[in-house]
C-alpha cells in the first residue's frame, strides 16, 4: 500500500468530473485495455462518463494531467456504497494514485450510518489490490466480465474510526467538488 508523497499530493487536485475532462478520462481508461480491462470495460465507462446523472464521479490531476479516476454511487437508506470505475493511467500506476483514489471516495461517505457498508466489482488482477485494505470477497462470478474473464465482488465495513483515518490520510489533498455534471 503506497501513498503519494508530501511533494507530490502538492501538486494533486481531486475534483468531480466535468465535460471539459471526457477525452483525458477516456484516454486513461483505453490506457488499461489490454492489462485490467478489456474492451467491453472501455465501452460500459463511456457510456457512464456520457450519463447526466452520476454520484460522485471523481478525477485526480497531477500537474495538471489526469491520471485516475473514480466513482462512488450510494444509496444512504440503504447503507450502500458502491466504488466503481477506479482506474489510473497506466503511466501513473504504482505511484500511490490508486490508494489516493480509493481513499478521496470513501472520505466521502457519510457518517450516517456506523458502520457503512462498501460494495465494489474488479477483475482478479486488481482483487489483491482491494483486499490489502481490508475488502473482504463477497462472491466470485465465473465469465462474469466476458468469457474466462470472472468478476470478484468485494465488500468493507467502514467504521467511523477507519473514515476519520481516512480523512485525516487526505487531508493535505485539494478537493473541488460540487463544479461537475
Amino acid at each position: 500500500m503506497s501513498f503519494p508523497d508530501p511533494d507530490t499530493l502538492e501538486h494533486v487536485r481531486i475534483r468531480e468530473y466535468s465535460p471539459d475532462l471526457r477525452v483525458p478520462v477516456l484516454a486513461l481508461c483505453r490506457s488499461n485495455v489490454g492489462g485490467n480491462f478489456d474492451e467491453s470495460h472501455f465501452k460500459i465507462v463511456r457510456e457512464y462518463v456520457d450519463k447526466d446523472e452520476k454520484g460522485f464521479f471523481l478525477v485526480a490531476e497531477h500537474l495538471d494531467r489526469v491520471v485516475a479516476c473514480g466513482a462512488l454511487e450510494f444509496d444512504g437508506g440503504r447503507n450502500l456504497h458502491a466504488l466503481c470505475y477506479g482506474m489510473v493511467h497506466e503511466d501513473f500506476q504504482g505511484f500511490g494514485f490508486g490508494t489516493l483514489m480509493l481513499y478521496a471516495r470513501l472520505s466521502l461517505i457519510d457518517d450516517l450510518h456506523d458502520p457503512a457498508l462498501v460494495w465494489l466489482e474488479t477483475s482478479p488482477e486488481a482483487a489483491t489490490f482491494y483486499e490489502q485494505f481490508g475488502f473482504g470477497l463477497a462472491d466470485r462470478v465465473e465469465d462474469g466480465y466476458a468469457p474466462e474473464r470472472d468478476s470478484m465482488q468485494y465488500t468493507l465495513s467502514l467504521g467511523e474510526a477507519g473514515r476519520m483515518e481516512i480523512r485525516e490520510a487526505v487531508s493535505g489533498v485539494t478537493f473541488e467538488l460540487g463544479t461537475g455534471s
